[in-house]
C-alpha cells in the first residue's frame, strides 16, 4: 500500500506541473452532502467491543451523511488540481464516540472542456478524478490511520453559471486501525469470561454517493 501511495503522489505531482502550464485557471468550490456506505462497520466493531467488556443492550447510532468541501483549480486544458475535506462523520454509543475528518488531494479531468486556450467550459460535463486520502480519526478504540487511493466519477450541470450542481460516485481505500476485543469464556456455563485485545483495519467510507453545488470564479 505504501508503494501505491508513493506512486500516486508522484503521478499527482507530475499532473499538477502539467496543469500549471495552462494559461488560464478557474477556481471552483464544490460543497456537497455525501452518503457513506460503510460507517456501520465502525458501529458494529464498537458494539462488539462493548459486549466483550460486559455491556448489555448496546444501543447503536451512526449518522451516515456528511458535508464535503472539494476546492480545485480548473485549467484551460481540461485538467483540474485540488484538495478535499470530508465527509465528516460521527457515531456514538453512550459515552463512546467516533469522529473522522478525511483530507486528500486529487487530480481531475473534465471531458467536455472547450478546446484551445479559452477558459470557457461546456454547460454539462462528466469528469473523473483520482488521488489519495487520509483519515484524521479520533474516538474510543482508534489506534491510527493509513492513507489510501481515491477515485471518483461524476457529472456536473449548468457549469456556465456561477452556481452549478452535480452528482458523484466515489471509492475511498484509506483505512483506520481499531482495537478489537474478543471474548473468551472461562467456564462451560458462560458465566465468567475474559477478552483479548487485537487490532483490525476498516475502510470507513468505501463507496460514497454525493450531491454538490459548485461556486466558481475566474482567475
Amino acid at each position: 500500500m505504501k508503494r501505491q501511495i508513493i506512486c500516486c503522489v508522484c503521478v499527482l505531482s507530475f499532473s499538477i506541473l502539467t496543469a500549471l502550464t495552462a494559461k488560464a485557471a478557474e477556481l471552483r468550490l464544490p460543497l456537497g452532502l455525501s452518503y457513506v456506505t460503510s460507517l456501520n462497520k465502525v458501529t458494529d466493531l464498537r458494539a462488539g467491543n462493548l459486549e466483550a467488556k460486559g455491556y448489555t443492550n448496546v444501543d447503536r447510532f451512526n449518522w451516515p451523511l456528511g458535508f464535503t468541501f472539494q476546492p480545485y483549480y480548473e485549467f484551460d486544458n481540461g485538467l483540474g488540481a485540488g484538495m478535499g475535506f470530508g465527509p465528516v462523520i460521527f457515531s456514538s454509543q453512550g459515552k463512546y464516540s467516533f469522529t473522522n475528518v478525511p483530507v486528500g488531494i486529487d487530480m481531475r479531468y473534465i471531458f467536455f472542456h472547450s478546446p484551445g486556450n479559452s477558459p470557457q467550459i461546456e454547460n454539462t460535463s462528466p469528469y473523473i478524478r483520482a488521488g489519495a486520502r487520509y483519515n484524521v480519526a479520533s474516538g474510543d478504540f482508534v489506534k491510527g490511520s493509513s492513507p489510501g487511493a481515491f477515485g471518483a466519477i461524476g457529472i456536473e450541470f449548468s457549469r456556465k453559471r456561477t452556481l452549478s450542481m452535480g452528482l458523484e460516485l466515489a471509492y475511498d481505500a484509506s483505512e483506520i486501525k481499531f482495537e478489537k476485543y474478543t471474548r473468551h469464556y472461562l467456564d462451560p456455563g458462560g458465566d465468567f469470561w475474559n477478552y483479548e485485545v487485537g487490532t483490525v483495519k476498516i475502510r470507513p467510507y468505501s463507496i460514497m454517493l454525493s450531491f454538490f453545488i459548485d461556486f466558481s470564479g475566474s482567475l
